[in-house]
């Protein structure tokens, strides 16, 4: 054997000195397990839906355990309360980003499934539910389903995410959108 004097190969840490602005609303989606509209109020002659998000929690380090304390389930780890107009808010924030103009002229797959769920869905605030659906509770199972839907489409499937095309505007914004929602800075 030749040798040309090389040093041994050592182990070296690397740390990322920036993170793309897209990874971090993905990364707070992952984190919520579901979330509930379990109560509304009324105030002033406006009905206000409380969010309740409940996040993951894992019992031990172990995360394929994902067995769950009993008494934090019960418990949202946060509320956020919203008005009907908010959920129509997000709905066209979405809306607006999914169909904007891409690079290769057509919409990328991520927007267009976004697309089609807002259009076809029947639990989207919008019109229609404001008119027809005139139980609150019914209303805030509708928006809950909704705001669930938009979390698990935000995250996408396994193999979406490491397919992602961060050039489109709906990549990087649909998440950081629908996270906002959710911390009450919409």
């Amino acid at each position: 054997m030749i040798y040309f004097g090389a040093p041994p190969l050592t182990l070296v840490y690397l740390t990322p000195l920036r993170s793309s602005s897209a990874v971090e609303p993905i990364s707070i989606l992952e984190k919520i397990d579901h979330v509930e509209i379990a109560s509304f109020e009324e105030i002033d002659g406006v009905v206000y839906y409380f969010v309740d998000v409940y996040l993951k929690h894992h019992t031990n380090r172990i995360p394929t355990n994902k067995r769950l304390d009993t008494s934090r389930r019960d418990r949202p780890d946060y509320t956020v309360r919203k008005r009907f107009t908010d959920f129509a808010n997000l709905r066209y924030k979405l809306w607006s980003y999914a169909q904007r103009q891409h690079i290769s002229g057509s919409a990328c797959k991520y927007c267009s499934k976004y697309m089609e769920v807002l259009w076809t869905s029947l639990s989207q605030p919008r019109l229609f539910m404001k008119l027809f659906v005139k139980s609150n509770k019914t209303r805030s199972w509708l928006l809950a389903k909704c705001i669930n839907k938009y979390i698990e489409m935000a995250i996408g499937k396994k193999e979406e995410t490491r397919q992602r095309y961060y050039m489109c505007d709906g990549n990087v914004m649909i998440p950081a959108l629908v996270v906002r929602f959710l911390r009450d800075d919409a």
